[in-house]
């Protein structure tokens, strides 16, 4: 059985209040939030980076999941962000970036949890009614409490 998104993301990872005003920023602020090591935090921002070169994460309506593979990972890990005022992330729709879903996972993972959950978070965020929820949520509790609502 596929593991929650609840599940995925620490409180600890979940930023309502982002501070970065770029889409370098906002990437270094939530790998942050993931407590890795040096090696694989430079690694994880290297692949982050060369991932947005090839195409924005920016899928519209507001929404962006920078996602990569990284060999310094063993697990899926997962951050949210939230920036209210919204930032250019060259979203295909021109829209502003303000809520961020990041994902990490290892090179290989056997039940490819990966895409699942990249099919999970675009199938929650592709609601209008979940993107006014995660607008208006007041602390990571909250953002979990959505999730699980959800059934994600």
């Amino acid at each position: 059985m596929a593991t929650a998104l609840h599940e995925l993301i620490p409180a600890e990872a979940v930023v309502l209040d982002l501070v970065g005003e770029t889409k370098d920023e906002v990437l270094e602020e939530l790998v942050t939030k993931l407590t890795l090591t040096d090696e694989a935090h430079l690694a994880v921002r290297r692949v982050l980076d060369l991932r947005e070169a090839q195409g924005s994460t920016g899928v519209g309506h507001g929404i962006a999941i920078p996602h990569a593979r990284c060999d310094e990972m063993d697990a899926l890990r997962m951050a949210y962000g939230r920036k209210p005022a919204g930032l250019d992330w060259d979203a295909g729709d021109g829209l502003p970036v303000r809520h961020v879903f990041l994902i990490l996972a290892p090179p290989i993972h056997v039940s490819n949890q990966y895409l699942q959950v990249m099919g999970d978070v675009a199938g929650l965020v592709h609601d209008s009614d979940v993107r006014d929820q995660l607008d208006t949520v007041k602390d990571p509790e909250e953002f979990m409490a959505l999730l699980r609502r959800r059934g994600v």
